[in-house]
Formats: structure tokens, C-alpha cells, sequence
């Protein structure tokens, strides 16, 4: 079921469609950059996307480029990358002389057609409740998803909402 295929909750109307379909675009380039950092380019595009590129191009300051062309690199991203690059280095050898074992990705879980209802489930939850994401709201977030996806588990779904909610929130 594609995020075009669903009911939505009770709560949901034209705004959190227009919302959503305005940010959706800068929101799955932003997934597969996140694929392709967490598997070294086996999974994902590598986009050039980060976080300020999507939140730029959701607010509609940024084009966004037509499908998975990257973005234009600028001399912050070549700054940055060599700065990951030496980060991740870094982490990744302390990490293996402690025996942490890489937390692994899950394939088809991965795919944006799979995760883009419950990013856009969590988006417009975020603007329908002013409340802050904890133990007392989630039950509501779990009956309205059951609600309005049944076959479809909250578990499964939970943390992609969270993502989706995340990236609604102003950061403080």
C-alpha cells in the first residue's frame, strides 16, 4: 500500500496533503542518501543531501533536482565529506576494537515506497497534535495508524513516523 492508496486518519485534511506532497520529493532523496551513507553506497544514491539540503528544498529554498541527479556540490560539501569520512574512519575502528559488530540494514525495509506512509503518517501527526511524541500520546498515534492502516504494524511503522514527526518539529 503506497502512501496514494491509503485512508487516511480522521484527522487528515487538504493541508496535510498539500504539506506532504510539498516536502515528500526532498524527503526521499534525503532516505536514499541515508541508505547510501549507512551501507558505503551498496544501498541508496548517493546524493549530495543533507540535512540542510532537505530541509531547504522541503521549505521550497532550493530546487530540488530532477530524480536521483545529485545535488550541486558546493565547497562546504567537500569540507564535510572529508570530515565524515575521517569520522566514520574513526568510529568505525574504535568500534571494532570494543567487538561491536555493524548494526545491519534491512533490505526491503529500506525501499522509499515502503517507508514513505508512515514518514507522512508521522509528518501530519506532527502538525495535528501539539502535544511532544511520549508515553502518553503514542497510544493515540498507534489506535489512529491501526485505524486508518489496518494490516499494517505500528511496530513496523513506529520509528519511520518518528523520522516523519522528526522532521515536521522545529529543532531547539
Amino acid at each position: 500500500m503506497t502512501a496514494t492508496e491509503t485512508n487516511n486518519p480522521r484527522w487528515w485534511g487538504d493541508s496535510h496533503t498539500s504539506n506532504w506532497d510539498r516536502i515528500k520529493e526532498a524527503m526521499r532523496r534525503d532516505w536514499e542518501q541515508t541508505k547510501s551513507d549507512l551501507t558505503g553506497g551498496d544501498m541508496g544514491t548517493d546524493l549530495r543531501q543533507d540535512a540542510s539540503d532537505t530541509l531547504d528544498q522541503a521549505r521550497g529554498k532550493q530546487p530540488i533536482p530532477m530524480g536521483d541527479v545529485p545535488n550541486p556540490m558546493d565547497a562546504d560539501d567537500v569540507k564535510k565529506a572529508a570530515r565524515a569520512q575521517e569520522k566514520v574512519a574513526l568510529a568505525l575502528d574504535a568500534e571494532f576494537e570494543r567487538g561491536v559488530k555493524p548494526v545491519p540494514v534491512p533490505g526491503d525495509r529500506m525501499r522509499w515506497e515502503d517507508a514513505e506512509l508512515p514518514m507522512r503518517f508521522g509528518h501530519g501527526a506532527s502538525t495535528h497534535y501539539s502535544d511532544n511524541w511520549d508515553d502518553t500520546l503514542e497510544p493515540k498515534l498507534r489506535a489512529d495508524w491501526e485505524a486508518s492502516y489496518p494490516g499494517r504494524s505500528w511496530e513496523e511503522a513506529r520509528e519511520l513516523a518518528r523520522t516523519g514527526w522528526n522532521h515536521a518539529r522545529p529543532r531547539v
